[in-house]
């Protein structure tokens, strides 16, 4: 089931982030790293986890993964700091079910665009609310698209 609403702000501060030509496996160990580098220098996350996928190489994913946090950390590549991102006009896409039936609702999300002859200017930002058992249940993602 999805959800549209326009005119939202999509904003976060104090992001760790990764990107890079992954494997989808290898995403976990990605997230991990950050999140331990984060423990590491007793700093805390700040929100939830956000993943933008720019691509695609054969099987790997040209793929970001952004964890908001509460205060500055210090990193080394290939993980970086970033202050704030902001994108203004956004559509924002609730998704309610199973993430492994999200790829179904992209024909529905193309014909939306093109009813409200809306042009993205950002790469898709996925939001999941509830991240711990995301492949067994219903679950939550929240799709932030810049347009105009």
């Amino acid at each position: 089931m999805l959800r549209y609403y326009k005119n939202v702000v999509f904003e976060k501060n104090n992001i760790c982030r990764f990107r890079g030509l992954i494997l989808p496996n290898h995403f976990e160990k990605y997230k991990d790293k950050l999140l331990s580098i984060i423990k590491d220098q007793n700093g805390k996350t700040n929100g939830e986890i956000i993943t933008v996928t720019y691509g695609a190489e054969g099987e790997r994913l040209d793929m970001e993964i952004l964890i908001p946090c509460n205060k500055k950390i210090d990193l080394n590549p290939p993980f970086s700091f970033e202050i704030n991102r902001k994108i203004e006009n956004c559509l924002l896409i609730e998704y309610v079910g199973y993430i492994d039936c999200i790829q179904d609702e992209v024909n529905e999300i193309n014909q939306y665009f093109a009813d409200n002859s809306l042009k993205a200017i950002s790469k898709a930002h996925y939001v999941a609310k509830e991240t711990s058992n995301i492949f067994n249940s219903e679950t939550e993602i929240y799709i932030y698209i810049g347009v105009e």
